[in-house]
């Protein structure tokens, strides 16, 4: 089961003259195998709040809304919601919840948090964690001409390298010694812009 990246300086709650976000609303993200990712959150509903708005991205800046779920009117009781995503990105989802007042306006959302799905292929990254050089490996029987990108758990594209095998079958390794300490995300996109993804984390 994948874990979701949480990206608190990605993107954080605004406000309006309505509200602001209240701090007890945590988003979390799980993966259901390799086909559903599930979205589960706490709140009480203490700001006039009539629904959740579900949206994702597959840049982390251009979210689209793929559901929504009524808020309960309770105050006094902390509720648990749960929306499952049964049609994600076969690539690096990002997820976010806008808030809904009872006249339909939009006044607040979460910060972004970030998970990987691969549906169709695979690929395996050794060591992880890694110091210096990453193997990237894997198999595939779609394309023979690949991309390597490394992202930051922010989104900024970091590197940026071109692989090609005659065989069907690849390893690769990335030097990743002047990346700084932390997360990172490795996109494989293929000729045929299928694409697969994968976390690491660089000590």
């Amino acid at each position: 089961m994948q874990t979701a990246i949480y990206m608190p300086n990605a993107m954080a709650f605004y406000k309006t003259n309505l509200a602001i976000l209240p701090e007890e609303l945590q988003l979390e993200i799980s993966s259901i195998g390799n086909e559903q990712i599930q979205l589960t959150w706490h709140y009480k509903n203490a700001h006039n709040v009539k629904s959740f708005q579900i949206q994702r991205s597959n840049d982390g800046v251009n979210f689209t809304t793929i559901g929504s779920l009524s808020c309960m009117s309770d105050t006094n009781t902390i509720n648990t919601y749960q929306f499952k995503d049964s049609s994600p990105i076969n690539a690096i989802n990002y997820y976010r919840l806008v808030l809904v007042d009872k006249d339909n306006i939009s006044f607040a959302n979460t910060d972004i948090q970030a998970i990987p799905l691969s549906k169709d292929l695979s690929i395996s990254l050794f060591p992880n964690p890694v110091q210096d050089m990453l193997q990237v490996s894997g198999i595939t029987e779609l394309s023979n001409k690949y991309e390597v990108q490394i992202f930051d758990t922010n989104g900024y594209l970091l590197k940026v390298l071109p692989i090609q095998s005659s065989t069907g079958i690849y390893t690769n390794y990335i030097d990743v010694k002047d990346l700084a300490s932390g997360v990172y995300f490795v996109k494989i996109w293929h000729a045929n812009h299928n694409v697969q993804s994968a976390v690491f984390i660089k000590q």
